[in-house]
């Protein structure tokens, strides 16, 4: 599943640091950023297109991942 955004950070750094916490998350592939540029009131204008993993949308493997002790 093919995601596009479009986002403004405060600064380059800030976009870089979303960027990265992105990439890390697991669920992203394929994250791509271009159309950075400033806006006219300073803060940075990006557009993004990502891929999600196909597992991160199965609620089965988010159920299989939590274990339940449950003793009455």
């Amino acid at each position: 599943v093919m995601i596009l955004i479009e986002g403004e950070a405060q600064s380059y750094t800030s976009l870089a640091q979303q960027t990265k916490i992105f990439g890390e998350a697991g669920y992203l592939r394929k994250l791509e950023v271009t159309d950075i540029g400033l806006s006219d009131t300073g803060t940075v204008r990006t557009k993004m297109k990502a891929f999600i993993n196909a597992d991160a949308l199965l609620y089965t493997k988010k159920v299989q991942a939590v274990s339940v002790i449950y003793n009455p």
